[in-house]
């Protein structure tokens, strides 16, 4: 059996069942070497796909919802942060949504959907 998960996962684990590190071995998958992610990027090319790309404009959007970290953050506080309009960031919005880096929990409201994206995007170099 295989399952993936979240690098907690053996901590959470080990707390839901007291011998868990003995009843699995885990493999961490770190980010592919240049020649397995060629060997996934370079077909799916050739048939118009691409992965974890987002425009300038979206990268931006990004770093406006890391600043208030995992948690929901308000639409157009978010758009305010970069100096935007609310009203002129909605295809941004729907661009990001579309390609699932985040979702609308509740009306007015935007989320990450994976846990700690904040702080990868933080990580990144800020867009020009």
């Amino acid at each position: 059996m295989a399952f993936a998960g979240l690098p907690s996962l053996p901590r959470q684990l080990a707390e839901a069942k007291s011998y868990a590190e003995r009843l699995f071995t885990y493999h961490p998958v770190d980010a592919l070497p240049p020649a397995a992610a060629a060997a996934l990027a370079l077909p799916a090319q050739g048939e118009g796909v691409t992965w974890e790309r987002a425009t300038k404009a979206e990268r931006r959007h990004l770093r406006a919802m890391a600043d208030n970290g995992d948690e929901p953050s308000s639409s157009g506080a978010v758009a305010r942060r970069p100096g935007k309009d609310p009203g002129r960031v909605s295809a941004v919005r729907a661009q990001l949504i579309a390609k699932g880096l985040f979702h609308a929990p509740a009306t007015g409201e935007v989320a990450f959907t994976v846990p700690m994206t904040a702080a990868f995007i933080t990580r990144q170099p800020a867009p020009e």
